[in-house]
């Protein structure tokens, strides 16, 4: 296992890309090294030379002298350095000021601060304001006229006991005092629901309010029928009464009257608390204002210490510039007397330097001959790589570009439902065989789903047929059944008017008996013949039944064997994803697999929709199979009924028999015996019609089972146009 793992490996497509690389970056290299060399040379020759004018000019001895007239020039451009470094104190100071425009900005932020929350400050004062004045406007209004009308209440509740002690005094004017002072508090209580509407009234004072308009009708009735007694033993415990329900509206009065007055002080301490915070928020908007004062102080003062620095440094730096101006009017003579003093020095070259001129001249024309070679080697090289490149290129379209092309060739194939297609691994290496290898699996194992879900369309083709004949056989047994049940009726009708017969002439009772034996032994003959035939249909209703139940099985086989082709699309896609991400870490070299694993993206993709497809054709086969099953359920509860009613008429004629060999040899109750016998035939007659009924429904329930397997034959005829799209 380690030998064709080291193979694989050796001989990977990152092998050769790397060989490749590896290989031009060793032909770089030797060109190069070539370069080097040969420039190394020309180096040295130039040295060479450069050592050479060295020599020649130390060899001039006035030089010194012109380089010492040169170093008193160059103490000219001093001033000139000076001026530089004053102007880079001058850069300093433009520091400085940036540094104070900066605390400048800053400070000017912290005043918009400040200003913005002394804006928010004399917002909540404003609000603080207007809830004061609500509340100021509530306890002057609606509060002070709740405690007006609760004090005018307790007043005239007081004056209603007062006139309430009149009355029992016999005052005659009291009572329209009493009623005077009723109405005034009806129209105190109207003006308390009125203000309801502006002022929170709690549920105790609005009961009070209830009780106290409640009892007043009453106590006013009470002062009125008082006013009307004449014995005085009515009058005493009238009076008593009376008196009790003034006490209680005196007492309700002085709840409400207390409870306005506490609502009006709970009135004037929310005003007390929102003015003490309206004065707090007063007190920091002035705190606000201070700090914004002192910030606005120090900001004044930053900006006019910047413009003094800003004046300063103007100052400055119009000093500077004039020096720099005349230390820069003094460059132009240095170097005028610069360029004398060297032209002064190449005059006076002695004659005696000649002969180093020559050797000069001599290495200059090697390292001429040395430029010339050093190309020529280059260009050889550079065509010993054309070659080994052109070789590198053949050896990648043979062994990656030739594999590859034929492996997206055999993609596009399995794309048009090729699955019969085999991709050559011949000539690839490395990850590309690999993966044509996975292709071929991944395209192996479809064909093999493909082909099982041929199968499984002809074994419910071939299901579905058989329960279509089934329910054929079933429905013409049941025709036939309906048709002997028909005739059954025919007979026991005759049989009726037979016995009916007997009943009006007794003198032929043994005649008419023995053909209603005989009618009766063909009906029990014809019975049987249902019996016979029910059960035939039974058997076909249960065969009909296990078909169906085998196709149930075969179409959940399908839905698994689609689960497990949907699960390959699944991975097959993931694959494929896998191989995008790789040939896009690859770069340009993964182009080629980029288009491969977006063939096979697309492959899977329509190999999961197919499954779906399949799947919901499936799914509605196991419905059409389900309905089936309950139909032939159905079926076969109905035949059982059928033989029940059948075996019920069976027992029916057996006793009809037996009462006709009655008959016969009891001539004289025939009359008795006839009347019986018609009314056991009307029953049979009866049991008859029911068992037509049911015949009759089972014949539709087997119309239902041809319908569901003409369903059925079209849905495996869907099955099978799907799966004729995949070449195999």
């Amino acid at each position: 296992m380690s030998n064709p793992n080291k193979v694989t490996r050796q001989w990977s497509i990152g092998f050769f890309i790397q060989s490749a690389v590896y290989s031009i970056v060793l032909i770089l290299f030797v060109i190069g090294a070539v370069a080097y060399f040969g420039t190394s040379r020309l180096s040295q020759d130039l040295n060479f030379l450069r050592s050479e004018i060295t020599t020649v000019q130390s060899g001039m001895k006035e030089s010194i002298t012109t380089l010492k007239s040169l170093t008193g020039q160059v103490d000219k451009l001093s001033t000139a350095e000076q001026a530089y470094i004053k102007l880079s104190d001058l850069e300093t100071k433009l520091i400085d000021n940036q540094q104070a425009s900066f605390d400048i900005d800053r400070a000017l932020t912290q005043l918009a601060d400040l200003s913005e929350q002394s804006n928010k400050s004399l917002v909540v004062i404003n609000q603080a304001t207007n809830k004061i004045e609500q509340n100021l406007l509530l306890i002057s209004g609606p509060y002070q006229k709740l405690l007006d009308a609760a004090q005018e209440i307790d007043r005239r509740s007081m004056s209603i006991l007062v006139n309430s002690f009149q009355v029992l005094n016999s005052d005659v004017t009291a009572l329209k005092e009493a009623e005077g002072n009723m109405k005034a508090v009806f129209r105190e209580l109207s003006v308390i629901t009125k203000l309801m509407s502006k002022v929170t009234v709690t549920t105790q004072m609005r009961n009070d309010l209830v009780t106290i308009k409640k009892k007043l009708r009453p106590l006013r009735s009470a002062l009125r029928k008082y006013d009307k007694l004449f014995l005085a033993a009515q009058k005493k415990v009238a009076g008593i009464k009376l008196i009790a329900k003034g006490e209680e509206m005196v007492d309700l009065s002085k709840k409400i009257s207390s409870q306005a007055r506490a609502m009006a002080q709970a009135g004037i301490v929310e005003a007390l608390d929102f003015t003490s915070k309206s004065k707090g928020q007063i007190d920091k908007q002035k705190e606000a204002g201070k700090k914004g004062n002192v910030v606005l102080n120090q900001s004044l003062d930053l900006v006019k210490n910047a413009n003094a620095a800003n004046r300063d440094l103007t100052n400055l730096l119009t000093v500077n510039l004039q020096e720099l101006g005349t230390s820069l009017s003094v460059i132009p003579d240095v170097s005028k007397d610069i360029l004398g003093s060297i032209s002064t020095m190449q005059a006076r070259v002695s004659g005696d330097q000649v002969g180093r001129l020559d050797e000069v001249n001599t290495r200059a024309q090697d390292a001429e001959n040395n430029a010339k070679i050093i190309p020529v080697l280059i260009l050889s090289i550079c065509i010993a790589a054309l070659a080994l490149s052109t070789v590198i290129i053949l050896l990648l379209r043979r062994w990656i570009v030739k594999p590859l092309s034929g492996f997206v060739n055999g993609v596009k194939r399995i794309t048009d439902n090729d699955l019969t297609t085999s991709i050559a691994t011949q000539g690839s290496v490395g990850e590309l065989k690999v993966l044509i290898g996975d292709v071929n699996l991944l395209v192996q194992g479809l064909n093999e789903n493909v082909r099982d879900m041929t199968e499984a369309g002809d074994n419910i083709a071939t299901s579905a047929s058989s329960m279509k004949n089934a329910s054929l056989k079933t429905r013409g047994s049941l025709e036939q059944q309906e048709q002997i049940t028909t005739e059954i009726v025919a007979e026991t009708e005759s049989l009726t008017h037979m016995f009916k017969a007997v009943a009006d002439s007794a003198s032929v009772a043994v005649s008419n008996a023995k053909s209603a034996e005989e009618a009766v032994q063909y009906s029990m003959q014809s019975v049987n013949e249902s019996v016979e035939k029910i059960s035939q249909l039974s058997d076909t209703m249960r065969l009909a039944e296990d078909s169906m139940s085998l196709l149930k099985t075969d179409s959940n086989d399908i839905g698994v064997i689609l689960k497990v082709i949907h699960g390959i699309a699944n991975q097959t896609n993931l694959l494929a994803l896998n191989a995008a991400i790789e040939a896009a870490r690859a770069g340009d070299h993964g182009r080629g697999f980029a288009v491969v694993a977006d063939e096979v993206r697309q492959l899977a993709q329509s190999t999961s929709s197919a499954t779906v497809e399949i799947q919901e054709l499936i799914e509605k086969l196991q419905k059409n199979a389900e309905a089936g099953a309950k139909t032939m359920s159905q079926g076969m509860s109905s035949v059982q009924e059928n033989v029940e009613a059948t075996q019920q008429v069976y027992d029916a004629l057996d006793k009809t028999t037996s009462s006709v060999d009655k008959i016969s040899i009891v001539n004289h109750e025939i009359e008795a015996s006839t009347q019986s016998r018609i009314q056991s035939v009307e029953d049979i007659s009866g049991k008859i019609r029911e068992i037509s009924n049911h015949t009759h429904q089972t014949s539709v329930t087997a119309e239902e089972n041809v319908e569901a397997s003409n369903k059925l034959d079209k849905t495996s005829a869907n099955l099978k146009q799907l799966v004729s799209r995949f070449k195999i």
